[in-house]
């Protein structure tokens, strides 16, 4: 059995996540991201089982059928997690991985399965859901600027 202290000490481990205490045997794990300025997954260690919980995005306020439809199939394809809907229709990431066997190697996969799928998914859903009302993420600086360069003195 991993002790609380010895759960904790794996997760601040991680070279690019802090970490914070939520409360006894959970805690608030947030990795920098590109497309989502902070990803911030809530981690419970269990007797026997670890869980992850991840807020992607809200429920949709239009083409709900292919917004779902699209969640369901990519379910078919998300490795340990899967997509969720809480009491409102908001939209979750959820893993449970059993805590024998639970090391450094696979805290590290599961994280980036989230970030992975946080940063490739999240402006797709929103465009969908709430088509029109975002601009495209991809047209937006992220970031710092480029530094400009020398003018050519030809």
């Amino acid at each position: 059995m991993v002790t609380s202290q010895e759960f904790e000490q794996l997760l601040r481990s991680q070279e690019h996540a802090e970490v914070a205490a939520l409360g006894e045997n959970s805690w608030l794990v947030t990795m920098e991201g590109s497309v989502r300025q902070k990803i911030n997954l809530a981690v419970v260690q269990r007797p026997d089982r670890v869980s992850f919980y991840f807020f992607m995005v809200r429920a949709p306020r239009e083409n709900r059928e292919a917004f779902y439809r699209a969640l369901l199939r990519k379910n078919l394809r998300t490795f340990a997690m899967k997509y969720c809907l809480d009491g409102d229709g908001d939209v979750w990431l959820a893993a449970e991985l059993p805590i024998r066997g639970f090391d450094g190697e696979e805290l590290d996969r599961i994280l980036g399965v989230f970030y992975q799928e946080s940063e490739s998914a999240f402006e797709a859903l929103v465009h969908l859901g709430y088509p029109g009302v975002f601009p495209p993420l991809s047209g937006q600086a992220r970031g710092p600027l480029p530094i400009p360069a020398e003018p050519n003195p030809n």
